[in-house]
């Protein structure tokens, strides 16, 4: 061995000890950035293999390894999984077992033994499709389900042989306790400690039973005592691995490792199946040189009764060879697609496995596309051809029909229209799409759909028949009645695809006649009308009068029918009956007279119930402030006075201010004086209530508020008979800038004042706002002005024409 490859060894274990035991190398310390490269470059040069070897000198199991330089960044499991340096032999010398090498990822045995699959990239997902069909059978293995997997332990067939390298688990209980698991050695031979060696290899798990029984009762005499004292049982705890070569047309060609449980169907899954160019007619399996079997995986698929696969043998050949054929089918069949067939199939055999023809299929022909075989072409003439092949010859007369590799065989729909029908529609009790039978008349149909409705129109029905250019339609009419006679000419004799139609009696009525109430009843709307329905018997309906109903006064608003055209008449009634007393609604008459047909309702009648006009329920008010009894208040009558209400409440209170009281209809405020209201009740000033009005009389704010262009806003204690530019004065006067003047009153009047010569100035009383503003200020939001405010604009206006009139003399 030359000095580099010695330092290579020896620098590997060095550094594999490094990684695996870090503290036998450097006490409590990571390698470094460059013993970790280090050692990714010697794992790059050395096979699986080697580095397995070196790890069991170390006593290192592949697990810790793999754990310990996954701490210092190394995938040991990269190197571990079948990559190997360029030029490494996938084969040892001596025809020894296969390695798991070379370019693929292979499947291998895991602790368990069961079996792996190649890496999810190397395997191909989807199936291929062409013509738009799918090739039959090859998506079976684009997944790998753990129903396929072999197990690797457990219950096995009773004819397993136990071999080298399986694992028994024997179990002895009873007056002696104990369980061993013992692998099988090459000389096929357990070792029971307390029996010493045992051979196995070529037995059946009953036959190692019995022998283990025989052998073990020399030591436990309880085994075979009657009764029994002590039990055995022998499992099979692990199976030993199969090394297989699989070959071909496959996606993953190579060397795998697999249970002794797997077949040839379940060794395929391992390497994601054949390629779309590999057979599955004919997969071969190989041994010793040999071919011992063909195994036709289609039987698999269509559910066959036998299929000749064969359990494999260490060292055995799967050789996936190329498709025999491909053809195609497609059209009415239960499952269309490209199939293989091997010689001597044909049509009928591709027929079962595409699960056979649809119930509308074409049984008349078989349309085939075939290209002409290479040897049969002659040159400059067509290389494909058209074939019609009569179906109901393979089906009648047991003939089959050879198909070539590439065909492509359609089959048909029958026409999806139905000619053998009549249809019956209308006031019969079960219409619908009827057999046309031999002979059948319009009165067989009208029978068989168990006879006409009792509000049929007897005097006229349709037939709608269609004519033979199977497009054009005619109307027939016939004598409903005459024709359930059965003998004359209107019992028609049916066509294929007649059309009966049996009319209602809606033809020449209004079936859907209707009255309508209104007005105070319990329940208003529209009801069908009877027949010698009543006044009473519609406000029955209705649920009877509300409790606001006059019984005073009714009215029917009806349509009468006149040569020129219809109108309206009033019918009114000048009394209505209490419906709680049975004389009275028994006497109840129309007030016009006393005929019977005047009581009686007609079609569209509009009945009115109307209201009482005297009738109301309690108005209710509320007053808040400063009023001695504060709260709810129902009105009396329909138009009391706010005056009498500020009565009702007690009066005011002393703190009470009545110029700031308030009024609130509706969200909105209403202007009132209260003071004048108390002062002069009942006059012009005092207003009547409404429902829901809310009044509220505050205490007396003794202040006025300023706002707005003015040099010190804010309140000002209120000064009994104190002006308006009094209190501007006080708040310091108006800025540069103020030309608009409001004075808001308590009671909710507004006071609008230009600033400068001969602005007003009025009264300003408690509780007043004062706001001086630049622009001109908005109307006010209370409905309408005050005259006296309209009255001081026009005093402004006219004292500055005069202003300007006087200085204008002077100037001349």
């Amino acid at each position: 061995m030359s000095i580099q490859k010695i330092y290579k060894h020896v620098s590997v274990i060095i550094i594999l000890i490094a990684v695996c035991f870090p503290s036998a190398y450097v006490s409590s310390q990571q390698l470094s950035s460059s013993q970790i490269e280090e050692a990714k470059r010697q794992l790059k040069t050395m096979s699986p293999d080697e580095i397995d070897a070196k790890l069991k000198s170390l006593g290192i199991s592949r697990e810790e390894a793999e754990r310990k330089a996954k701490e210092n960044g190394i995938d040991l499991q990269s190197y571990l999984g079948g990559l190997s340096s360029p030029g490494s032999p996938s084969v040892s010398g001596g025809g020894a077992p296969l390695l798991e090498s070379g370019p693929l990822a292979k499947t291998s045995m895991d602790n368990a033994g069961a079996v792996k699959q190649a890496s999810p990239e190397q395997l191909s997902t989807q199936v291929p499709s062409d013509k738009g069909l799918p090739y039959f059978g090859y998506d079976v293995f684009t997944t790998t389900p753990s129903a396929f997997e072999p197990n690797a332990s457990g219950p096995i067939d009773a004819d397993y042989m136990i071999g080298p390298e399986d694992v028994l688990r024997v179990s002895v209980w009873g007056q002696v306790e104990q369980q061993n698991e013992l692998e099988v050695d090459k000389e096929g031979r357990i070792f029971i400690p307390t029996a010493g060696p045992v051979v196995v290899s070529g037995l059946t798990i009953d036959q190692v039973n019995k022998t283990l029984t025989k052998q073990l009762s020399r030591s436990f005499q309880g085994l075979t005592a009657n009764p029994p004292t002590v039990w055995l049982d022998v499992t099979l705890a692990k199976v030993r691995p199969k090394r297989v070569f699989i070959m071909g047309e496959v996606k993953n060609p190579g060397g795998y490792t697999v249970n002794s449980y797997a077949n040839v169907f379940n060794s395929l899954f391992a390497v994601g199946g054949p390629t779309i160019n590999g057979s599955l007619r004919e997969v071969r399996l190989i041994r010793g040189n040999k071919v011992i079997a063909r195994i036709d995986l289609y039987s698999y698929f269509t559910g066959a009764d036998k299929n000749n696969d064969l359990r494999v043998q260490s060292n055995d050949i799967i050789y996936v060879p190329v498709r025999k054929s491909t053809v195609y089918i497609q059209g009415k069949i239960r499952r269309p697609g490209i199939y293989e067939l091997l010689p001597g199939e044909n049509i009928k055999k591709l027929l079962e496995f595409a699960g056979g023809t649809l119930p509308e299929s074409y049984s008349e022909r078989i349309h085939v596309e075939r290209i002409i075989p290479v040897k049969n072409r002659v040159k400059k003439e067509f290389e494909r051809e058209m074939i019609d092949v009569d179906f109901r010859d393979i089906l009648s007369k047991n003939i089959d029909y050879t198909i070539v590799d590439g065909d492509i065989l359609t089959f048909y729909s029958i026409l999806d229209e139905v000619k053998n029908y009549v249809s019956i529609s209308g006031a019969v009790y079960k219409p619908g799409t009827y057999q046309l039978m031999h002979g059948m008349r319009l009165k067989n149909l009208i029978e068989m759909a168990d006879s006409l409705r009792p509000e049929t129109y007897l005097i006229r029905g349709e037939l709608i028949r269609t004519q033979p250019d199977d497009r054009t339609k005619i109307s027939i009419p016939f004598d409903l009645k005459s024709s359930l006679q059965g003998t004359s000419s209107d019992n028609i004799l049916l066509q294929p695809k007649d059309e009966v139609i049996i009319h209602d009696i809606g033809i020449s009525h209004v079936l859907d006649e209707f009255v309508e109430i209104h007005g105070s009843v319990k329940k208003p709307g529209r009801y069908s009308l009877t027949q010698n329905m009543t006044l009473i018997d519609v406000l029955m309906l209705a649920g009877g009068y509300t409790e606001n109903a006059s019984m005073l006064k009714a009215e029917i608003a009806r349509i009468d029918k006149q040569e020129r055209g219809d109108t309206v008449s009033s019918i009114l009634f000048s009394s209505l009956p209490d419906l709680t007393d049975t004389t009275a609604i028994n006497s109840f008459l129309y007030f016009k007279g006393t005929r019977e047909n005047d009581l009686k309702l007609k079609h569209h009648d509009q009945i009115f119930i109307r209201p009482d006009p005297n009738y109301h329920l309690q108005q209710l008010v509320t007053i808040e402030g400063e009023v001695n009894f504060p709260g709810e208040y129902a009105l009396v009558t329909h138009n009391e006075f706010l005056s009498e209400l500020i009565q009702r409440s007690g009066g005011t209170t002393p703190a009470a201010y009545l110029r700031g009281g308030k009024l609130n209809r509706e969200g909105d405020r209403v202007n009132v004086d209260f003071q004048h209201v108390v002062e002069s009740p009942k006059t012009s000033e005092d207003i009547v209530l409404h429902s829901g009005d809310k009044i509220s009389i505050p205490k007396k704010p003794n202040s006025v508020k300023m706002s707005g262009q003015i040099n010190n806003p804010g309140l000002l204690g209120f000064i009994k008979g104190e002006k308006l530019w009094d209190y501007i004065d006080r708040a310091g006067g108006l800025t540069d800038s103020a030309q608009y003047v409001l004075l808001i009153s308590p009671n909710g009047n507004v006071e609008k004042f230009r600033t400068g010569w001969f602005s007003g100035n009025t009264e300003v009383y408690d509780g007043s706002t004062v706001i001086v503003t630049k622009i001109p200020p908005p109307p006010p939001e209370t409905p309408g002005e005050s005259t006296g405010v309209v009255i001081k604009d026009m005093f402004a206006i006219a004292a500055s024409v005069l202003t300007v009139l006087v200085l204008a003399k002077n100037l001349k």
